[in-house]
């Protein structure tokens, strides 16, 4: 592997930006509506590098970036593979007629994205 290839640390606005795609309808945001809710900054325009930056910086940290997240000019999407985020299987089963409690109940681990500071989200 490279040195520019390296896997870096996910970022916690990530994990923020993943809740924001799996709580959306359909899972999809534009660009905009990221952007807005992860930066206060005044600027759209910063705020729009910010989340370019970010993106970038997810698909740097993980190799399951590319297989989970969409990306294109103006919007920001779940894939198909969105039950491998916990969040958006936790959703699936609980919007299940009979969901399986035991499997609820594993992956729920704590309020929602306890642990990252409220800077980020």
């Amino acid at each position: 592997m490279r040195a520019d290839q390296q896997l870096g640390i996910f970022p916690l606005r990530g994990f923020c930006l993943l809740a924001l795609l799996a709580l959306a309808q359909d899972n999809r945001l534009t660009r905009a509506q990221i952007a807005a809710q992860l930066w206060d900054n005044d600027g759209t325009a910063a705020n729009l590098r910010n989340l370019r930056q970010l993106l970038l910086r997810m698909h740097r940290a993980s190799p399951a970036f590319d297989t989970l997240v969409g990306v294109d000019a103006g919007t920001v999407w779940l894939t198909d593979q969105r039950d491998r985020i916990d969040l958006c299987r936790f959703l699936s089963l609980a919007a299940e007629r009979e969901p399986s409690v035991t499997e609820v109940l594993q992956l729920y681990r704590g309020d929602l994205l306890q642990g990252v500071p409220s800077i980020a989200w």
